[in-house]
């Protein structure tokens, strides 16, 4: 029970709090994101700004979805991309939209956020919307209700 307050707690403040020199549950990398043994996304920030980072299980899948923001987005780098793999950040610069595609590695997104409020996500895999329980925010790697969420200063 006192574990079901906790989350509880936490995916409030997921959805009411949070994010770009955002505080708890976004800061430091999922604990329990495990690249090539886990499917899905690890999303968090640290001093060096926001980062989104996808892997599988080893099948081949593609990751695409969404990030909005009311500020702007900026610095925007990938790493480990492979051909095909596409991040394209809109004129205005207040949408990221990507699609990666991997096999049991990783594909990264880096960005920051200047004079942002919020970031909201809308995650797919395989052109489905991913389940929210392998979504993984913030050091503690929680997930979010559902595969659209929003992260709030």
């Amino acid at each position: 029970m006192k574990k079901m307050i906790l989350l509880s707690a936490a995916i409030l403040q997921l959805t009411t709090a949070s994010a770009f020199a955002w505080h708890l549950p976004a800061d430091g990398s999922p604990d329990k994101f495990r690249p090539g043994s886990t499917r899905g996304y690890a999303i968090w920030q640290d001093k060096d700004g926001v980062h989104l980072v996808v892997t599988t299980k080893g099948k081949a899948q593609t990751f695409t979805g969404t990030i909005k923001t009311d500020g702007k987005i900026n610095s925007v780098d990938g790493d480990y991309l492979e051909r095909g793999d596409k991040v394209k950040l809109s004129k205005d610069k207040e949408k990221l939209n990507f699609k990666l595609t991997t096999a049991g590695a990783t594909d990264k997104i880096d960005f920051k956020v200047k004079n942002g409020h919020r970031l909201t996500f809308d995650l797919y895999v395989d052109g489905r919307p991913i389940n929210a329980n392998e979504i993984y925010i913030g050091n503690d790697g929680i997930h979010p209700s559902d595969n659209t969420f929003t992260l709030r200063q």
